[in-house]
């Protein structure tokens, strides 16, 4: 089976998905939930669940945000989230009423993933990581004053030294491999983790965080499976910086990992 295959792809071979806005309208997420700033594409996330599972099984995202993986629930599969922010913790359970999943099988955990995990006979994990300092740069800072600077700091968690977002290179590397390695011993065998990452454009060059991301992911003993990509046209400010002719990171990756069966 060819991963999602509905969706055209451009000259690349990227899959481009439609904007998401009105699938979450559709089926019922809420206003709360979409204050995150940062939300998956609801149809990458349920393409990636159609790929790594099936009806019945156990999918699991450890860094839950905005709720895109409920999309599971409808799909038939057990949803494990694990989410530190408190707002955004009752956010999702709020929407788990709101989408009429309160009878379904999803269970909605607060706390940091590693503390939590690991978590046994898991089939699919799939999440996306923050990059480090990503919470204290100008970037992120500028993208959170064009949004709404509230749902930044319910987001950062203020000035939490152990969120990822506030590391340094060096501490989030680290932090991520142990994250993985959590991951591994999570899945049943032959399970999957996926992780959606993008690269980001500081001072000009891209940082090759999809390449560090697949380093550690094979360090835990993770065996690759397969690296999708996805067109993003990005922000009023990427498109203006992409006329201009500036570099602009266009695109998303979804790193597809598997315990060994």
């Amino acid at each position: 089976m060819m991963f999602a295959e509905d969706y055209k792809r451009d000259e690349q071979g990227r899959i481009l998905f439609p904007r998401d806005t009105p699938y979450r309208n559709k089926i019922g997420m809420t206003k709360e939930m979409r204050r995150h700033p940062t939300m998956n594409n609801l149809y990458l996330i349920e393409e990636l669940i159609k790929w790594t599972s099936v009806p019945g099984d156990t999918v699991m995202d450890i860094m839950i945000g905005s709720g895109s993986i409920l999309i599971g629930a409808l799909m038939d599969r057990t949803i494990v989230g694990i989410e530190k922010s408190e707002f955004f913790v009752d956010a999702i359970n709020e929407g788990v009423h709101a989408m009429g999943l309160q009878d379904k099988p999803v269970f909605i955990l607060k706390g940091d993933c590693q503390t939590l995990l690991p978590m046994g006979g898991v089939q699919s994990i799939i999440f996306s990581p923050p990059y480090a300092k990503s919470f204290t740069s100008k970037s992120m800072d500028e993208r959170s004053s064009s949004q709404n600077a509230e749902s930044y700091a319910l987001f950062t968690g203020g000035d939490d030294k152990t969120n990822l977002g506030m590391m340094n290179d060096f501490m989030y590397n680290q932090h991520m491999e142990e994250i993985y390695r959590l991951c591994y011993e999570s899945l049943k065998p032959g399970g999957y983790c996926s992780v959606i990452i993008r690269d980001h454009v500081v001072n000009g060059p891209a940082m090759t965080l999809t390449m560090r991301a697949m380093q550690l992911l094979q360090l835990v003993g993770l065996e690759y499976v397969d690296w999708f990509k996805r067109y993003v046209e990005g922000s009023t400010k990427a498109r203006y910086n992409r006329s201009m002719g500036y570099r602009v990171v266009d695109e998303e990756s979804a790193l597809v990992f598997r315990r060994s069966a």
